[in-house]
């Protein structure tokens, strides 16, 4: 069995409820994980669409499997592509077309990561840390208001 990134909000290649878009409450979605790599010590979660990153979350304890909608606040959070160190709902454009969002988990070989990362800084850090990577697509899709 491989490591695996599944959620209770959406399923994979599925749509994301609009309650985690800008066109909702703006929360974000409920993430758990399985199978994971044995040695792994910690995880960090991206949350990434559009060229834009999201949310960013790590320092995850080894022992934590899942993080609950819209609670995330007791992890190290990073700072998104908007400046925001917390959640940014996708708001892709209202045009019919689907836009693809993706969650990616990272077990880790470390507990510890420096605070207030944003994407890059955070993929610097666990370059050669990482035990596992696994994947969550799904997709928004907003049409225009008549």
């Amino acid at each position: 069995m491989s490591f695996n990134l599944e959620s209770n909000s959406f399923k994979d290649g599925g749509i994301i409820p609009v309650k985690h878009t800008c066109k909702g409450e703006g929360i974000s979605p409920h993430v758990k994980w399985k199978n994971t790599p044995i040695g792994a010590k910690s995880y960090a979660l991206i949350f990434e669409g559009l060229g834009k990153t999201h949310w960013i979350v790590y320092n995850i304890p080894s022992e934590v499997m899942e993080i609950p909608e819209g609670k995330f606040e007791k992890f190290e959070v990073g700072i998104n592509d908007f400046g925001v160190k917390g959640y940014t709902p996708p708001c892709p454009p209202e045009d019919g077309k689907a836009y693809e969002f993706k969650l990616i988990i990272y077990a880790l070989n470390i507990e510890n990561i420096n605070k207030s990362l944003d994407k890059e800084k955070l993929l610097r850090e666990v370059k050669g840390k990482t035990l596992g990577v696994a994947k969550l697509t799904g997709y928004v899709i907003f049409q225009k208001s008549v």
